[in-house]
């Protein structure tokens, strides 16, 4: 597999401009309740679109466990409907949003599309999951938490 040119600097300057993958990010956000694979170390683009998708799903699968908490705390019917339709439409919108940063995968995307569209995926993930954790340490609407 060739990789461009191209490809190899959107990739590093992606990387360099994330805000949770630069030194100079400040404040650090958060640590994400769940682990991640350092990325840097994949030797190749397969690997590294592999270890992307590894750490978005484990973002995805810690978002699930908050919010299924979330909606457990919900003490009326009418309460988690809203919250079931809050998250499906976060749901589309995440996907949404990556498709507008990141863009179309088609024949001009190059190899590294899954890499930048998982890690959109994943940083969508974490401010969700931040929100979720929001709304379970303080679920009284205009309380100060």
């Amino acid at each position: 597999m060739r990789i461009s040119l191209f490809s190899v600097i959107a990739m590093l300057l992606f990387l360099a401009l994330m805000p949770e993958h630069s030194a100079a990010a400040a404040p650090a956000s958060p640590k994400p309740p769940y682990t991640t694979e350092d990325c840097e170390s994949a030797q190749d683009v397969p690997a590294t679109n592999a270890c992307f998708r590894r750490n978005y799903m484990a973002a995805d699968a810690a978002l699930k466990i908050l919010y299924a908490k979330l909606l457990a705390m919900q003490d009326d019917k009418n309460s988690r409907d809203h919250l079931t339709d809050a998250q499906s439409k976060w749901e589309s919108f995440r996907l949404a949003e990556c498709g507008f940063e990141i863009g179309d995968q088609d024949a001009s995307s190059g190899s590294m599309w899954h890499t930048l569209f998982n890690g959109c995926l994943q940083d969508q993930t974490d401010a969700r999951i931040q929100q979720v954790q929001h709304l379970i340490a303080c679920p009284v609407a205009g309380a100060e938490c």
